[in-house]
């Protein structure tokens, strides 16, 4: 009898003690004990970093967000904050209360520069390097240098079409959109960025750039997982396990840019300011222009085929698409940079994909500098503190959008009355705000209009039995791991074909 009783004490006080264990490092050692969340997950970032790992983060934070509200405490020292009074808050210019006067929140280098040996690029370069590289791109991107484009992306679109004709024939044949895209998409932005395509299109395969960065992008992904919880040794043997396909990607790339740059020739194109600056780091153009192909490659890739695969799926919203594009057009000739901007309802489908299927899934992190204190959203965060605004739970949260998980173009034409509560501009932001956002945007709207319009025009489409629920259960890890997507495309007896 006395044995049972002393185990029960000792139970109940080892469960006493653990409690109060517990409650220190939650409510006393950790400055954001007031924020909600798992409490495996305000002890440890483990769970967070499993899931950024598995590439199911974004579906990861969207049921937390569901479960815990607005502001979530997703690690010791982490909140993932769906508002969209947060963007300007966290990305553009920081709220502060104390700690000094500093421009944004910086991005942190657990997750932006796994390995600090990089030179610095438009991703990863501070606040000051950053400004400089983007003054030094600005031109090349600015809504008239792209108008001046047209002809070269023309010819990369005429090549697309002619492929998809030729697969198809007269008769329904399935094709990979995936694919084709992808080709389309790679060879624009390496045609402008690098003063030559990869010939993806022409060859019908794709090539060794995409594949390795695709593969580097997830080694920085368990790089920066490691770089967070792990001993710096064990990130140092990781890197140096994984350095092979960043070296291959980025050697591709110097190839390309020293061939440029020695034959002389001046290109009006997306770089060639960035060259014409009296003082420029070789290596940074390397790797800011690896990342402009890669990023100009994926997002464009991933709005295209996401907006194929939901107008498929909703013959409502394609016959309406349908109707808009061929009525106004006679001809592809027709089809243009300018004309496009009329395309009231594509356009609209364009936007309703980027809320419901965002090109980036998951938040992308800053981070509140030591000793500071910022407002966020209207919450007060401490220094140390990573913060993020994950697009996808926010662009599915009921909060801020009338059925979220539904694709609805109409919401995005301010006519329908039951959308008036949606937050559309000031809740989606595919392309980020502030001074990093992305510096790209004019090109990627002026692909999407181009080859949507362009592929509707030409074809009927049909979504493929296999890929009925291509969206289902899909991976990120930043950009979307896309699964082939199969559809039936049927030639359009066209005038001007």
């Amino acid at each position: 009898m006395l044995t049972a009783l002393l185990v029960v004490i000792s139970a109940i006080s080892s469960y006493i003690l653990l409690y109060v264990a517990i409650y220190y490092i939650i409510r006393i050692a950790r400055p954001l004990h007031d924020y909600p969340g798992p409490l495996l997950n305000r002890l440890t970032p483990v769970p967070w970093i499993i899931h950024l790992w598995r590439g199911t983060l974004y579906s990861y934070a969207d049921a937390l967000h569901k479960q815990y509200g607005p502001v979530v405490r997703v690690a010791p020292n982490e909140l993932s904050i769906i508002d969209p009074a947060a963007w300007k808050d966290i990305y553009v210019r920081p709220r502060i209360i104390s700690g000094g006067d500093f421009p944004e929140l910086p991005k942190p280098d657990w997750f932006f520069r796994p390995n600090m040996n990089l030179a610095p690029n438009i991703i990863s370069a501070d606040f000051d390097t950053h400004a400089h590289i983007k003054r030094g791109l600005a031109p090349g991107f600015s809504e008239k240098n792209i108008r001046e484009q047209e002809p070269i992306i023309r010819v990369y679109i005429d090549s697309l079409l002619a492929q998809l004709r030729k697969r198809c024939g007269y008769g329904a044949v399935s094709v990979d959109l995936v694919k084709w895209f992808g080709h389309a998409t790679t060879d624009i932005i390496a045609g402008l960025a690098l003063g030559e395509s990869f010939n993806c299109l022409q060859s019908g395969e794709g090539n060794d750039f995409t594949r390795l960065f695709n593969r580097v992008v997830r080694e920085d992904i368990v790089l920066a997982g490691l770089r967070r919880v792990g001993p710096h040794f064990l990130t140092t043997l990781a890197y140096r396990f994984f350095t092979g396909h960043r070296v291959k990607y980025l050697d591709l790339c110097r190839q390309s840019l020293s061939k440029r740059v020695a034959s002389g020739v001046l290109r009006p194109d997306l770089i060639q300011s960035l060259l014409n600056q009296e003082e420029y780091n070789f290596d940074s153009v390397v790797h800011t222009a690896a990342l402009i192909i890669f990023a100009g490659e994926e997002t464009t890739l991933s709005v295209l085929c996401g907006v194929v695969y939901y107008l498929a799926s909703n013959p409502v919203a394609m016959e309406t698409v349908l109707k808009e594009v061929r009525g106004a057009f006679r001809s592809e000739e027709e089809i243009t940079i300018a004309s496009v901007n009329k395309l009231e309802y594509m356009i609209a489908c364009l936007h309703e994909t980027m809320r419901i299927y965002p090109p980036v899934g998951a938040g992308l992190p800053r981070i509140v500098p030591r000793g500071a204190e910022v407002v966020i959203a209207g919450h007060v965060v401490p220094g140390d503190t990573n913060v993020a605004i994950p697009p996808y739970a926010l662009n599915h949260c009921a909060e801020y959008w009338v059925e979220p998980d539904k694709f609805i173009p109409e919401r995005w034409l301010g006519v329908d009355k039951r959308f008036a509560s949606d937050k559309l501009h000031e809740g989606l932001k595919p392309f980020l705000v502030g001074p990093r956002g992305c510096i790209g945007q004019n090109l990627a709207h002026v692909e999407m209009r181009l080859i949507m319009a362009r592929v509707l025009f030409a074809f009927d489409i049909e979504l493929d039995k296999s890929c009925r629920n291509w969206v289902t259960d899909q991976t990120s890890w930043v950009t979307w791991a896309r699964p082939p997507l199969y559809v039936r495309l049927t030639r359009v007896n066209q005038a001007g074909k």
